[in-house]
Formats: C-alpha cells, sequence, structure tokens
C-alpha cells in the first residue's frame, strides 16, 4: 500500500510526468501498438467489434457532440441520453414504438442546420425510421401524452442529471 499512498498524494504531478512521457514518446507507442496489432489480430478485432456492439448509443452521442463542438455548440452526455429516453418512456413519439422492438436516435426538435443546439433540452428520442422521415424539419408537437414544457423544466433545471 506506500505505492498508493504516495499516488495519491503526488496524483496530479505523476499524471503531468506521465503525460509529458507520452507526448515526448509518441513515436515508440506507436510503433508498440502496431507491433502489438500484428500479433494479435483476431483478439483485437474481436473485442472492438464486441465493444462496439455493447456501446452503440455511446459512439453515437460521442459522433454528435463530436460535430456540436466544431459547430462551436452545447454538449450531451450519455447519461443526459439515457435521461431523456427514460423521460419518454423509451418510446418513439411519433410512431409510439418501443425499445427494444426499435432503435431510438438522437432527434434535434430545433434542428442543429436551422440553429438548434446541441443540448438536452432540444433532443427528443426518434426511432431511426421516424427520424430519417422527419429530416431536418422542426418539431411540431408530435409527442401528445407529455407536457412539453414539463419536459423543458425538467432538462433546463438539471435535474436530468445525478
Amino acid at each position: 500500500m506506500p505505492y498508493r499512498s504516495y499516488y495519491l498524494k503526488h496524483k496530479e504531478r505523476l499524471k503531468a510526468a506521465h503525460a509529458e512521457w507520452r507526448k515526448h514518446n509518441s513515436d515508440r507507442i506507436a510503433l508498440y501498438n502496431l507491433q502489438y496489432r500484428k500479433r494479435n489480430p483476431p483478439s483485437q478485432l474481436e473485442s472492438r467489434r464486441l465493444w462496439h456492439e455493447r456501446n452503440k448509443y455511446r459512439i453515437r452521442i460521442y459522433r454528435h457532440n463530436r460535430r456540436a463542438r466544431l459547430r462551436g455548440q452545447g454538449n450531451l452526455s450519455p447519461l443526459d441520453w439515457q435521461r431523456i429516453k427514460a423521460l419518454y418512456n423509451y418510446t418513439c413519439p411519433e410512431c409510439l414504438q418501443t425499445e427494444p422492438d426499435i432503435t431510438l436516435s438522437v432527434d434535434h426538435m430545433i434542428p442543429i442546420s436551422k440553429g438548434g443546439e446541441h443540448i438536452p433540452s432540444n433532443i427528443q428520442p426518434l426511432c431511426l425510421l421516424c427520424n430519417m422521415r422527419k429530416q431536418d424539419k422542426a418539431w411540431c408537437g408530435w409527442f401528445p401524452y407529455l407536457d412539453r414544457s414539463s419536459l423543458f423544466t425538467i432538462v433546463a433545471s438539471g435535474d436530468i442529471r445525478e
């Protein structure tokens, strides 16, 4: 346990030193990773495939966040997305189908192309088919059995987060 207590006491300095080492040895790290992938191709590909399969929603959120960051807009965490889906009872407000029969996707009620932001109060879950059908049209009150004002209040107040 002495190492653990030393680490906790000097955590920031050790992190900085590790980051500095990685920065100066990026070629060495890249070479090691390349050699590892050559030695272990099946296990590497299989583990990556399994991770992607288990984390589809995280990848989707990451891609949305990246595009939003490039445009200088807001951010949506995977926890935000899970909470929004829970607020909608894991139901597509257009066709009223529920998960796991469908895959819910992130939809911007006011599309980013029309000036909407990538923030929780502008997000609703739609199934892939409904989302493709909606395209870049603004939200038009598709969710009849949920008071939208209470949803905006919950999301805007920050109660969506733990």
